[in-house]
């Protein structure tokens, strides 16, 4: 377990400065750690609900890292190719970001409300899914 806090402080620091390339570069480095923490939970630790939760808590956590770094990348290939996708991708980025962010912080004190404050407004989402910017992409 404080092997995966350790590489979760890591993952913040080279999240926060690296690019998307080190990000996934350093993901797939710290693979390893994550595969022998679950081999012990699973070993020895499958009957406790708590070291399952932790382990599945863990496994989510990498794997929203992991998708929101190919993502990053894919928007920075598809903005440079089409440069009218530019300004919908940026909205995109963001509104997925903010719900990265409010899922990861955990429900609100008062419980989770995915209507709430604390979630991007209804008309913005509608907004950036309706956008015909998906037109404007060859297939």
């Amino acid at each position: 377990m404080r092997s995966a806090v350790i590489d979760d402080g890591l993952l913040g620091q080279v999240f926060t400065i690296g690019s998307d390339r080190q990000r996934l570069a350093f993901l797939k480095s710290i693979q390893s750690n994550l595969e022998v923490f679950l081999s012990l939970v699973w070993r020895s630790f499958a009957g406790s609900a708590e070291a399952v939760g932790v382990a599945l808590d863990l496994v989510l956590r990498r794997k929203a890292l992991a998708a929101e770094a190919l993502a990053a990348q894919r928007d920075a290939l598809l903005g440079g190719k089409y440069p009218a996708l530019a300004e919908p991708l940026r909205q995109w980025t963001v509104l997925r970001q903010q719900i990265a962010r409010k899922t990861l912080a955990g429900p609100a004190p008062k419980g989770p409300t995915p209507t709430g404050s604390n979630w991007p407004s209804g008309t913005r989402r509608r907004s950036v899914w309706r956008a015909p910017w998906p037109r404007k992409c060859p297939r």
